[in-house]
Formats: C-alpha cells, sequence, structure tokens
C-alpha cells in the first residue's frame, strides 16, 4: 500500500517555504559516468533538460600519524528543469532532488522516487547495492506581511534571540543550532537539527546550500530583516539489497516529514505565525 502521511495537513495560502531538499545516499557506484547518458537521455524526457557536469571538491582525514588531508574531486551531474525551479543532482554515491516551487509533500516525494527508480534501474543498484543514507531538509524564510509585521511574532519565546540593554537599537542578528535524536517509526532511528538564522542580510538559503541551489527561488533584498529556520531529518544506516527499496525508503521518507512538520508546528512556529500564513 502506499504511504501516507500521519501528521496534520494545514495548506498554507502565505507559503514561508523557500526550499524542499531530499537526499538518498547509497554505496558507490564507482561506474556512474557510464550509466549517465542514458539517466540523461530519461530525465530530459521527463521534465529536467537542461544539463550540466559540474566538479566538487571535499575534504578526507586519512587516518594516519601525522593526520593528513586529500582533497578529492567529485564530478557530479545536474539536470534541472525549464524553468530553472527544480534541480536533480547525481554523482556516483547519491541522488539529490531540490525545488523552490513546492506543493505538497505528496507529489513532491513521487517525483523525486519516480527520478530515484531510474537510476536505480539503470545501475541495478537494487540488486546489488545498499542504501546509507536519507534526508529530508526544509528551510523556511519569515518575511514581514507588511510594514508593521514582526519577525519575533512567528517565533517561539526561546528562539527569539536574548536582549541587551547596551545595544544601540532593536536589530538582531543571531544564530540557533539544535541537534537531537528522534524515533520516527519503531523500525528506525533519526536525527533532526534544527537551525534559526536572524539577521543575515541579503542571503536567502543557508550558505552550504546555495551553491546548487535553484537559480529561480525566492530572494531577498541586501536591507530585508528576515529569518530563516532550516530542519534537517536524516536517517543513517544500511538497507538492501532489496528489490523493494524504493517501497522501503518512501515509507521512511514519510516518517521523516511526519517529524519535521510536528516540529515545525509544535516547538518552532508560534500559533500567531501560523494563523498570518493561513
Amino acid at each position: 500500500m502506499p504511504s501516507k502521511r500521519n501528521c496534520s495537513y494545514n495548506p498554507l495560502s502565505k507559503q514561508p517555504l523557500a526550499l524542499v531538499l531530499a537526499q538518498v545516499k547509497f554505496s558507490p557506484i564507482q561506474a556512474m559516468e557510464e550509466y549517465i547518458p542514458k539517466i540523461q537521455d530519461h530525465l530530459r524526457k521527463s521534465g529536467y533538460p537542461v544539463y550540466s557536469e559540474q566538479q566538487n571538491f571535499v575534504f578526507e582525514v586519512l587516518p594516519v600519524v601525522p593526520a593528513n588531508i586529500k582533497q578529492i574531486t567529485i564530478i557530479q551531474w545536474r539536470f534541472e528543469s525549464p524553468s530553472l525551479d527544480a534541480v536533480v543532482i547525481i554523482d556516483k554515491e547519491q541522488v539529490l532532488f531540490q525545488t523552490s516551487s513546492y506543493s505538497n509533500f505528496e507529489d513532491f516525494i513521487r517525483e523525486f522516487l519516480t527520478i530515484l527508480k531510474v537510476v536505480f534501474q539503470f545501475t541495478e543498484h537494487e540488486k546489488f547495492g545498499i542504501v546509507s543514507r536519507l534526508g529530508l531538509r526544509y528551510v523556511d524564510q519569515i518575511r514581514k506581511l507588511n510594514k508593521t509585521d514582526d519577525i519575533d511574532s512567528y517565533l517561539r519565546k526561546e528562539l527569539r534571540g536574548m536582549t541587551c540593554t547596551e545595544y544601540a537599537d532593536d536589530k538582531k542578528q543571531y544564530s540557533i543550532a539544535m541537534l537531537g535524536n528522534t524515533k520516527p517509526a519503531k523500525t528506525f532511528e533519526g536525527q533532526l537539527a534544527i537551525r534559526i538564522f536572524r539577521g543575515e542580510r541579503g542571503i536567502d538559503l543557508p550558505p552550504d546550500l546555495m551553491p546548487s541551489a535553484p537559480s529561480n527561488r525566492k530572494t531577498v533584498s541586501p536591507d530585508e530583516d528576515i529569518a530563516m529556520v532550516d530542519m534537517d531529518h536524516y536517517w543513517i544506516g544500511s538497507k538492501g539489497p532489496d528489490n523493494n527499496i524504493i517501497q522501503i525508503i518512501e515509507e521512511m521518507f514519510y516518517r521523516l516529514h511526519d517529524t519535521i512538520i510536528n516540529g515545525f508546528q509544535n516547538s518552532v512556529i508560534s500559533e500567531e505565525g501560523m494563523k498570518k500564513w493561513q
């Protein structure tokens, strides 16, 4: 049976979402480059015709004494929608999907799993590989709806930063980060990172997301006062090989999503803020 949400569904007419991202990491496919032509041909016919190849650099700490840091080049293939508001990124050990045009979770995850299934079918990864990480990330922009609106009113009191009698004005700039264990379902555990950013002038997304994010997204003017809520819920472990891995992944993503929504509504955003967005 198809998975279903267990959390409430409260569509917002004044949607604060700026970006939604889903990631599946798996055991490396060293020959991924050989499969890319077939994957690209399928994706260009499925709504992602804008294609590019890029190189990213990561640093690996080698287990030697003294510690040695090695720079590794990773080739990634990028597929974008014609409107440049949705991006698929593939490399030898992950498929990542992100969009700045989000309607609901059901449509979003269905699209992502359709793409993932194509990659797994061409590479036969359902038969021969394992899945090692699932991640679901939501970034919301809290912006004033009018000149008299108050950014603080959207956040719960404990997330509004501190005050100081010695500050010369009421401008706020702060960041709050929390990480905790979760139990999305009886079958697996996860971790939820919640970050609140306030006063980062002109920045519309967390810095680590900006290089690969869709170019068509909600931008922020340099002098605009906003807050960002960044919620990243993920699982790390080992699943597979399994011919039903897509169904397993779907169920796990639904449970990751439930936790994010419940945390957002019950612990991050105030009742007043939710009412303003409705």
